[in-house]
């Protein structure tokens, strides 16, 4: 019998599950786990559900019972448990306990997992391994790219590259990482060092909570809400112990793994669903399950109170994780219609196919400039000559840098005489003091510094330059730091950065987009524009905020409206 406490559990019964499976230590870890989600984690789920609050307690809960070692061996401190105990405690835990404390707790095993491929040759990984069971570490994995969204294998903005034989820098964008600053160390894919364009070469690092920089302070989804998903950067130097594996292992790692797992997974699925056929001659998943049990509980099962409601919107997470369900459909589609090898997922190989339909189309000009387009692009690249801006790839301290900086350098000598040097500058840092600071919303803050003289301009051209406006985020080290700023206290400024420039009367329109903060280097553009009559350029702001009041500068764009 199961038991619910002192009392038999209240819903599907023992008869239901694949004990067969288990050995009987796991059994009795599984029913430990369940007296845990029964008496804490639990009641905590709902508390976490209402106030988007990372559940921090149920994981240490379940480091009580040494689950955060759960499949690392037994010689670094850890159970040594297999594939099968780990689904089994995740079932349990999603099941009896909290959906976003499972899946949190699933980003901990795939963490550990990426570095027990590794760990053997490698005394950090073998350390680190120790630590976690015996510092209770919560470990998370972070593969997404915000340029490639649920393709989650092509990591594009991602920079690595070797200082010396045990040195690499690294920058890395992870746009949907589950525990995002609050796990303690993340299992990061990036490109390899010396990857050369390819982005199947690929890397796994591991980096620690000290070393990231991350935000969920907007994070409000439509289920899952205790797992504080939200983007990560990771960008410094780091000795070559933190790489698990070789070079190219990333690459390798994630084929065979899925091999491996897949056809591992395909072995259970079939067992498993040929024995629930024979018992139920069903096999619904989690979601029809839940809309269905939705609809049978009626106005009882809509009403947050009885927690069907939670679980149904969990329960729909599953289906956009990258690689998401359409990703997947889309891949399984192009493999059944044109084979396994029109898979390109890092883009290696040509669609000839696709180029010869698109060439019919063409006109018999538009094939003569293509043609010598390409013949231009050959010839260049077998002299060596790589169409590639110079700065991409290699600027790590400004990622966002796509030109050499256009700087005014000049000294400026105005009408009444006065000599006019130009105070920054895109290759030393320069100290300016904190002159006022406005709260322009309850995140938000204005700062501005005054020059090293009063005389000075900045050097830089319109557009190159912003008004400083801060949006504080809880865990943000600069957020932290500016905070507590007062007039008076200084700060090194170092630019312009390059690659974002207007030059008056160039354009006959100008539309810019912007949401939230980032209106603030539009901001400025307009009022070069406005203060200059002479340029002729129509200009359009396109801009969104969540709230009204949220509306930043909302007097000065009225009035430039009007």
């Amino acid at each position: 019998m199961k038991t619910w406490g002192n009392k038999e559990f209240w819903g599907l019964g023992s008869e239901f599950d694949p004990d067969w499976l288990l050995t009987d230590q796991q059994k009795q870890l599984r029913a430990d786990l369940m007296d845990v989600c029964r008496t804490k984690i639990r009641p905590h789920a709902i508390q976490c559900d209402r106030n988007y609050q990372f559940p921090r307690q149920s994981v240490e809960d379940l480091a009580e019972l040494g689950l955060m070692g759960l499949i690392i061996p037994k010689e670094f401190g850890g159970l040594g448990e297999n594939h099968i105990c780990a689904a089994m405690v995740v079932e349990t835990l999603a099941r009896y306990g909290c959906p976003s404390t499972a899946m949190i707790y699933t980003m901990h095993l795939a963490s550990c997992s990426v570095i027990l491929f590794r760990y053997h040759n490698n005394p950090h990984l073998q350390q680190l391994l120790t630590r976690i069971t015996q510092e209770k570490l919560l470990g998370a994995v972070s593969a997404s790219d915000p340029a490639t969204g649920g393709h989650d294998w092509f990591p594009l903005s991602s920079k690595v590259k070797y200082l010396d034989k045990r040195t690499i820098q690294m920058l890395k964008f992870g746009s949907w990482t589950t525990s995002a600053g609050f796990a303690d160390f993340y299992t990061i894919m990036t490109v390899s060092p010396e990857y050369n364009g390819n982005y199947s070469n690929l890397s796994m690092f591991v980096s620690y909570q000290d070393e990231i920089r991350a935000s969920t302070d907007n994070w409000s989804a439509l289920g899952m809400h205790g797992n504080q998903s939200g983007p990560i950067v990771v960008e410094g130097k780091f000795d070559l112990e933190r790489m698990i594996g070789s070079p190219y292992d990333g690459k390798k790692d994630y084929i065979g793994e899925s091999i491996i797992e897949t056809n591992s997974s395909r072995s259970m699925t079939f067992l498993l669903a040929q024995s629930l056929d024979t018992v139920t001659k069903n096999a619904k998943n989690v979601g029809a399950v839940t809309e269905k049990m939705l609809y049978a509980c009626g106005g009882s099962g809509y009403k947050t109170n009885l927690g069907l409601e939670r679980l149904f919107r969990d329960g729909k997470a599953g289906c956009i994780m990258a690689p998401s369900n359409e990703v997947l459909r889309n891949l399984v589609g192009v493999a059944a219609l044109t084979g396994f090898t029109s898979i390109d997922l890092w883009e290696e190989s040509t669609n000839e196919r696709i180029i010869n339909r698109e060439v019919r189309k063409m006109t018999a000009e538009e094939k003569v400039a293509m043609g010598q387009r390409l013949l231009d692009e050959a010839a260049q690249e077998q002299e060596g000559n790589i169409a590639k801006h110079p700065y991409q790839e290699s600027d790590f301290d400004n990622p966002f840098n796509t030109a050499p900086p256009a700087v005014v350098r000049e000294e400026v000598k105005t009408s009444d005489g006065i000599l006019h040097k130009p105070a920054l500058n895109p290759d030393s840092w320069t100290e300016l003091a904190l002159s006022t600071r406005e709260d322009i919303s309850d995140k938000t803050t204005s700062f501005v510094f005054s020059l090293p003289n009063t005389t000075d301009h900045t050097g830089c051209l319109p557009g190159q330059y912003v008004t400083l406006v801060l949006r504080y985020e809880t865990q943000g080290i600069i957020s932290n730091h500016f905070k507590a700023l007062q007039p008076g206290d200084k700060v090194e400024f170092q630019g312009p950065c390059g690659g974002f420039e207007y030059v008056a009367s160039q354009l006959d329109e100008l539309i810019l987009l912007a949401s939230g903060g980032g209106v603030t280097p539009a901001l400025q553009l307009i009022r070069s524009l406005v203060n200059s009559p002479a340029d002729p350029t129509r200009f359009t702001l396109l801009y969104f905020s969540d709230t009204y009041e949220d509306i930043l500068y909302r007097s000065e764009l009225d009035g430039y409206a009007s």
